[in-house]
C-alpha cells in the first residue's frame, strides 16, 4: 500500500492537484497512491476541500474505478476511501450517488472477495443512513437481492453478519417508512442473522430494522414479523441487561407488538411479557421506563379476562406516576396504564387496587392543575380514572356502599383528595372539556 502523505496548510494544494492527476492517469500504482491520500481528507476543517473533489469530478472517477473487475487491492482500496469520504460529507454523498454508485455497490456485495463486500457495505449503509432519498434509491434497486447472499458465502465471520446486519437497519429505517412490499425481501436476511447470531451489537441492528419494520404499528407489518417466530426471542432479550441497547430494541419491537391486533396481544400474554416489563420499569433510563409503562397500557386495553393478572404490576406503576422528580414522559405513561388498569379491572380486583392506593396517582395529577404547564390530556385520564372507579362501586355486580363510602371519604379531603382540585378546575380552568368534566363529576359524586 502506498505511503500515506501528511496534509498540511502549506503545500497541500500542490498534492492535491498532484493527486488528482494522478487519478485520473491509467496507471493503476499512480491511482492507488491517490484513492490512499484521498482517504485522509475527511476531517470536518476539510469541507472545502472535500467539495472540490465533488467539483473535480473525483467521487465520479472512484465510481468509474469500482466498476473495474481488477486490480482487486485498487478495488478494495478505492471502496474504503469512498465509504469514508461519503460518511465525512453530505457533499461526496450526493456526488456519489449522482455519478451512479448505487447500482455499482450492490454488484460488489456479490463479490466472493470478504474485504471488497466489507467496504462496499460500508458505504452502502452510510448512504442509506445519510437521508431517506439515497435510501429509496437503493431499495428500488433491489439491494436487499444484492445483500442475501452474503451470509451463505461467508458463514463464519461475525464482522460481515454485523456490516451486513446495520446496513439492512439503516435501508429500513427513517421516515417516511418504505412500503412493506418493499421491505419483505429483508425480512429472510434478518431472519437469518437473528437465528445464526449472538453477538450483541449485530442483534441490536436486528432488532432495530425489526422495531423500523413495525414502527406504524400496522397489522399488516406486525404480522410480517410475527411469521418469522422471532417474537418468543425477542421477549427473553428483555431480560439483557448486560447490554443496554438489546433491551431497550427489543422493547421497542415488543411495544408495537402490543399495539397490534389480539392475536399479537395474547402471543405477548402468552409468553408472560409482563414480568420482563415489571422488571424494566425499574430501570435507570427514563425511556425505557415509559416504554414498558406504555407497552403495558396498550396490553390493557384487551378484553378484561385476559389481563387480570396483568393488574398485579401495577403497585410498581404508582411510583412513577406519582413521583414528583420524575421525568414528566414517564408520569404520563404510567397514568395511563394505572388509568387502563382500573378500567380493565373485574369487580373482584377492583377492592385491591383500592386497597393499593391507585386513587394517589389521580390525586396526584388532579392537584398539578395549577402548574402553568399542566398537561390537559394527563387531567383529562384522572378524571376519567375517578369517574370509572366511582361508577364500577356502584354499579351490580360491586355495588359496595361501604367501600363507595371509604374511597368518597378519601377523595374528599382538604389535602390528599381531589375536591378542592374539582373547585379550581370549574372556576378557573380555561379548557372547557375538562371545565365541565369536573363539574360532572363534582355534582355526581361531591356536591
Amino acid at each position: 500500500m502506498a505511503e500515506l502523505v501528511s496534509i498540511t496548510d502549506g503545500g497541500s494544494d500542490a498534492e492535491l492537484e498532484k493527486h488528482i492527476t494522478a487519478l485520473f492517469n491509467e496507471d493503476t500504482a499512480l491511482q492507488s497512491a491517490a484513492v490512499v491520500y484521498f482517504r485522509q481528507l475527511v476531517s470536518p476543517e476539510q469541507q472545502s476541500t472535500q467539495v472540490s473533489l465533488c467539483e473535480r469530478h473525483v467521487i465520479d472517477r472512484l465510481v468509474d474505478i469500482l466498476r473495474k473487475s481488477d486490480p482487486l487491492s485498487l478495488r478494495r482500496d478505492t471502496a474504503q476511501t469512498l465509504g469514508d469520504l461519503i460518511l465525512a460529507s453530505d457533499f461526496v454523498a450526493d456526488a456519489a450517488v449522482s455519478g451512479g454508485a448505487v447500482p455499482v455497490l450492490i454488484e460488489m456485495v456479490q463479490s466472493t472477495d470478504a474485504g471488497l463486500c466489507l467496504h462496499a457495505l460500508f458505504a452502502i449503509t452510510n448512504l442509506a443512513g445519510n437521508n431517506t432519498q439515497y435510501r429509496d434509491v437503493f431499495l428500488a434497486s433491489d439491494v436487499f437481492g444484492g445483500l442475501r447472499g452474503l451470509l451463505t458465502r461467508f458463514p463464519t465471520s461475525a464482522t460481515m453478519a454485523y456490516e451486513l446486519s446495520w446496513a439492512v437497519s439503516n435501508l429500513c429505517h427513517g421516515k417516511p417508512a418504505p412500503p412493506l412490499d418493499v421491505l419483505l425481501p429483508a425480512l429472510p436476511i434478518l431472519n437469518e442473522l437473528f437465528d445464526s447470531q449472538s453477538r450483541h451489537d449485530t442483534l441490536v441492528n436486528v432488532f432495530h430494522a425489526f422495531a423500523s419494520i413495525t414502527d406504524k404499528s400496522d397489522v399488516a407489518r406486525i404480522e410480517a414479523v410475527r411469521r418469522l417466530g422471532v417474537l418468543p426471542r425477542i421477549i427473553q432479550c428483555l431480560y439483557a441487561t448486560e447490554s443496554p441497547d438489546l433491551q431497550q430494541n427489543a422493547l421497542k419491537v415488543v411495544g408495537h407488538f402490543s399495539a397490534g391486533n389480539d392475536l399479537h396481544v395474547q402471543l405477548l400474554l402468552h409468553q408472560k411479557v409482563e414480568e420482563g416489563l415489571a422488571m424494566l420499569l425499574r430501570h435507570p433510563n427514563a425511556v425505557v421506563q415509559a416504554d414498558a409503562c406504555w407497552t403495558l397500557s396498550n396490553l390493557l386495553t384487551a378484553p378484561a379476562d385476559s389481563v387480570q393478572h396483568l393488574l398485579d404490576v401495577v403497585p410498581s406503576l404508582i411510583p412513577l406516576a406519582t413521583s414528583s422528580s420524575g421525568e414528566k414522559k414517564v408520569r404520563k405513561q404510567a397514568l395511563w396504564a394505572v388509568a387502563n388498569a382500573v378500567s380493565a379491572a373485574t369487580p373482584a380486583r377492583l377492592p385491591r387496587l383500592i386497597a393499593q392506593d391507585v386513587l394517589s396517582v389521580f390525586c396526584a395529577v388532579l392537584r398539578d392543575v395549577e402548574d402553568d404547564d399542566v398537561d390537559e390530556q394527563m387531567v383529562s385520564l384522572a378524571l376519567e380514572g375517578v369517574d370509572i372507579l366511582l361508577t364500577k362501586l356502584q354499579q351490580p355486580p360491586v355495588d359496595d356502599e361501604a367501600l363507595f363510602a371509604t374511597v368518597r371519604t378519601r377523595l374528599s379531603d382538604p389535602e390528599n383528595g381531589i375536591v378542592l382540585d374539582l373547585t379550581d378546575l370549574i372556576q378557573y380552568c380555561e379548557v372547557v372539556e375538562l371545565q365541565q368534566r369536573a363539574a360532572r363529576l363534582w355534582l355526581r359524586y361531591f356536591q
